[in-house]
């Protein structure tokens, strides 16, 4: 997959998380990312399917049945999002650009939900 027109770093486009593991899709199908304002394709990413979407269902419940999380405590609960949202929260810039890039939108209207 190519992301040769925009110069953010975009991981894994081929792919799609599934179960903590980076996969691509059965059928290989992929979708085009056009940039609104310019028309063009600024990427190509993977299009999961049917066959993927059944596997995301089947990881999130062996991971609520089998995984820590239903017997961890709300304090360690806790500490979890926290470093999810840390971790987000330090990828604000880069993920701005990119919703901008693939909806038209200005950075600037991203930015708002910080």
């Amino acid at each position: 997959m190519t992301t040769a027109s925009i110069d953010i770093d975009a991981p894994h486009l081929d792919a799609v998380y599934l179960g903590g593991t980076w996969v691509k899709p059965l059928a290989g199908a992929t979708v085009d990312v056009v940039m609104p304002s310019t028309g063009r394709i600024v990427a190509t990413a993977a299009d999961p399917g049917i066959d993927e979407a059944d596997a995301a269902v089947a990881a999130a419940r062996r991971a609520f049945d089998e995984g820590p999380w239903p017997r961890m405590s709300v304090d360690e609960r806790i500490a979890v999002c926290t470093r999810f949202a840390e971790q987000l929260e330090s990828r604000m810039d880069q993920l701005n650009r990119l919703w901008a890039i693939e909806s038209g939108f200005p950075v600037s209207h991203g930015e708002m939900i910080n």
